[in-house]
């Protein structure tokens, strides 16, 4: 179930043996796009074994600095949709602002 999939994504993160996407996603700008099912993701927790559907990924950056990545899932048709991408890159460059706003100012929710 859910909390069995949760467990074993985040044992494959601690573990630094990051999905397919991910790693795609921190070699390269821009958004990664992966149509599945695909075999470069088949051992991985986030993988979708239904046709139509991919994923998305993008890094999360902010001057220069990587603070993660952003994955989603969603339907073949809005991952390639220019629009559905101008949201996903901004919401994307939004957390990078937030996990560096974070990152050196401590918790700005505080104040």
């Amino acid at each position: 179930g859910t909390e069995s999939t949760r467990r074993l994504i985040q044992e494959q993160l601690e573990s630094g043996r990051l999905p397919f996407c991910m790693n795609s996603a921190l070699r390269n700008d821009g958004i990664i796009v992966i149509d599945h099912p695909n075999p470069d993701c088949a051992d991985c927790s986030l993988s979708c074994e239904n046709a139509g559907m991919s994923g998305m990924a993008s890094r999360l950056l902010f001057d220069g600095r990587v603070y993660g990545v952003l994955t989603v899932l969603i339907p073949s048709s809005f991952a390639y949709d220019k629009e559905e991408q101008e949201l996903f890159i901004e919401m994307a460059d939004d957390l990078g602002f937030v996990l560096q706003k974070i990152n050196t100012e401590g918790s700005f929710l505080e104040s």
